[in-house]
């Protein structure tokens, strides 16, 4: 029996030692910092334990703690920085260097004062490339912003050929004047009708309040500005643009002919009582003419650069 019992402590003892070894082995603590490029820590960025929860952030001096154990994968990030995966070995110390995605922070718009890259914006403003201007064909910017961008809206002022095209950008605030400011090449305009779309290089739209530290009040309403094709240096390149196009009459409207008219009025004129043209007095001898066929054609329209 005393032979049992030492065997069953010693079991008992040896149970519990694996354990807390195996405790021990699964969850270890991590520390280490995290830096740019230049080597200055990055504060706040992200550590996490990949398919986990258990996560951190870095403090001031970019230092972080963190329970990992063997073989677990740490994913840092921060934003303008590009994600790095570190597997956890036998070291208890991870530090990792994060390299700058500049593909994302280093694209340049263009903002009242000249122009800015991403990273350092923080007004809210879209842009339209050039390409995006030219794969539709249109013979003014306005036409060729509808649909470019969020917050544009672009309508025509009426139905006529050749109407004007009204441009809002966020929405009707007055009700006077709510065209944006034009901005082309530096200068302030409002009227961008003589420029042609596959002249422009890029169109940036400024929609907030900050479109107002250059301009003021005019800004009031948004600010369009675009930048024309500038000359380069190098071997001398020769583009050809030539498109074409029919414009088709919309649908005609249905309307009474001359006798259906005629004799609409001759009943409603008996009923009233009242008279009615004498031409009107035989229906049959009126002539049809139908002025839609007059008012709209097919026109054909092209355009060469």
């Amino acid at each position: 029996m005393a032979n049992f019992m030492k065997h069953l402590k010693l079991l008992i003892f040896c149970l519990v030692f694996t354990g807390s070894q195996m405790i021990f082995a699964q969850s270890n603590e991590i520390t280490g910092t995290v830096t740019d490029g230049a080597g200055m820590p990055i504060i706040g960025a992200n550590v996490l334990v990949q398919d986990t929860s258990v996560g951190a952030a870095t403090d001031f001096d970019g230092n972080y703690t963190i329970d990992a154990s063997a073989g677990d994968v740490l994913i840092f990030s921060y934003i303008g920085f590009k994600p790095k995966e570190v597997t956890v070995g036998n070291s208890q110390t991870i530090d990792v260097m994060l390299e700058e995605d500049s593909q994302s922070l280093d694209e340049v718009v263009v903002v009242a004062y000249g122009t800015s890259t991403k990273k350092d914006l923080t007004g809210a403003v879209s842009t339209v490339s050039s390409e995006e201007l030219t794969n539709f064909p249109s013979t003014n910017v306005d036409q060729a912003l509808q649909g470019k961008s969020a917050g544009i809206q672009v309508t025509q002022n009426s139905g006529a050929p050749g109407s004007g095209i009204s441009v809002n950008i966020r929405g009707v605030g007055s009700f006077g004047n709510v065209t944006p400011l034009y901005v082309v090449d530096g200068f302030p305009t409002q009227d961008i009708s003589y420029l042609n779309p596959n002249d422009i290089q890029s169109i940036s739209v400024l929609k907030d309040a900050s479109a107002g530290a250059l301009y003021g009040v005019r800004a009031s309403n948004g600010v369009v500005i675009i930048q024309t094709k500038q000359g380069t240096k190098g071997a001398m390149v020769v583009s050809v643009d030539s498109w074409a196009g029919v414009r088709m009459e919309p649908k005609k409207i249905d309307v009474l002919n001359a006798q259906q008219f005629a004799t609409f009025a001759n009943n409603l004129g008996n009923a009233q009582d009242k008279a009615v043209l004498e031409e009107w007095a035989d229906p049959s001898a009126l002539r049809n003419v139908n002025w839609q066929d007059y008012a709209f054609r097919n026109g054909f329209r092209m355009g060469h650069s």
